[in-house]
């Protein structure tokens, strides 16, 4: 039969392990939680985005549901500019006047692409993670319309709060 040679013997955790679990396993399940990407917003599919307003240009930013990396949620800046956060399974939209813009992911690298907005355009931002060294690595990707709407679709909305359409009260 064989042996395995400078084995601990296996024990029973002691009370202090315990102790220790029941401390760490709500802030581990709490970080689970805030760290899946849950927002509180509509499903992009179950929105209608308010109309560009005249003169600009709008820029929708994404990231899809990937399983890796669902704590790492960088600042997304456009011209150094925060403009929101890439956060799995959810969009956010700016408008902005027309022109160039960087758009700008920082964790441990920073990754940059350069686009051009046009007056009334819809340019689709995707951003993505890939491991790193010591954290994951998210890059900006500008996208065609048809392949963000495959990604939008399981998207909920995390930018700043709408307007609220007006109702059409009865006349008194």
């Amino acid at each position: 039969m064989p042996t395995i040679k400078n084995a601990l013997p296996l024990r029973c955790p002691s009370p202090r392990h315990f102790s220790l679990i029941a401390l760490l396993l709500p802030l581990l399940l709490a970080f689970s939680a805030s760290a899946g990407g849950c927002a509180n917003g509509p499903k992009y599919t179950e929105m209608t985005l308010p109309p560009i307003p005249a003169g600009q240009g709008r820029i929708i930013l994404f990231r899809d549901g990937f399983p890796l990396g669902f704590g790492i949620q960088p600042n997304v800046k456009l011209n150094g500019q925060t403009a929101g956060k890439s956060v799995p399974n959810n969009f956010f939209f700016v408008d902005r006047a027309p022109g160039p813009y960087k758009v700008t992911c920082l964790t441990e690298w920073q990754h940059d692409i350069d686009i051009d907005l046009s007056a009334q355009q819809t340019l689709y931002v995707q951003t993505h993670i890939a491991p790193g060294v010591v954290v994951g690595h998210v890059w900006p990707e500008l996208v065609t319309p048809d392949k963000a709407a495959a990604v939008l679709k399981d998207c909920t909305y995390n930018g700043p709060p709408l307007p609220k359409p007006p109702t059409n009260s009865p006349a008194s």
